[in-house]
């Protein structure tokens, strides 16, 4: 007898992973479109674009040594609290650098944010299952970005000019995910960092 997949918790899981997804990519997918609206250039989107890859990319090397201190679902709350100072900040400046730091918040939040729900979801799935499992996850991560653009798409609005609401929408999507990370029930213990000597 297979042992049950579709528990309240997977579920709650596969949320979070599509959650954390959706708030990235409403922005990241038309960011480039952005950076040409602050400036009349191509080239700003295209540091908007790069600034993110290279935090998104940086932050892979310190989930581990965060993971040995601290559990999955507390990394998974920091990193959407990250992504909502993200979207908070993407509403107040028109400065182009202060936007770039705040693009490399978000992909630090971003990329820490889903490691840490894709393993929290992993997690749930029961051993004989887990082939199954994995391709739900990775289903429920790729919906979130098919899904991010074309949402952003219709707040936007012809001529792309609705931002403010956009960026309004990256903060409700993360905080509504931040709160389902809070509630989430998860009993691992934090890991107790090595003891040198």
């Amino acid at each position: 007898m297979k042992e049950k997949l579709w528990t309240g918790r997977y579920v709650h899981s596969l949320l979070l992973v599509f959650g954390v997804n959706v708030g990235v990519m409403l922005l990241h997918s038309v960011v480039a479109v952005y950076g040409t609206t602050l400036a009349a250039s191509a080239v700003v989107g295209g540091y908007m674009i790069t600034a993110f890859q290279i935090s998104a990319t940086l932050t892979r090397f310190v989930v581990k040594p965060l993971s040995e201190r601290y559990t999955n679902k507390q990394l998974l709350i920091f990193g959407v609290i990250m992504t909502i100072i993200a979207g908070v900040g993407y509403c107040t400046t028109t400065s182009i650098p202060v936007f770039l730091v705040f693009r490399a918040v978000h992909a630090f939040g971003f990329s820490l944010g889903l490691t840490c729900a894709t393993a929290i979801s992993t997690e749930c799935i029961p051993h004989t299952r887990l082939s199954e499992g994995l391709g739900f996850t990775v289903s429920a991560s790729t919906l979130g970005t098919a899904i991010g653009p074309m949402v952003a798409i219709e707040i936007l609005g012809e001529g792309y000019t609705n931002w403010q609401s956009l960026f309004v929408s990256i903060v409700i999507v993360s905080a509504i995910t931040l709160a389902g990370s809070v509630i989430f029930k998860y009993t691992q213990k934090k890991k107790e960092a090595a003891k040198s000597g």
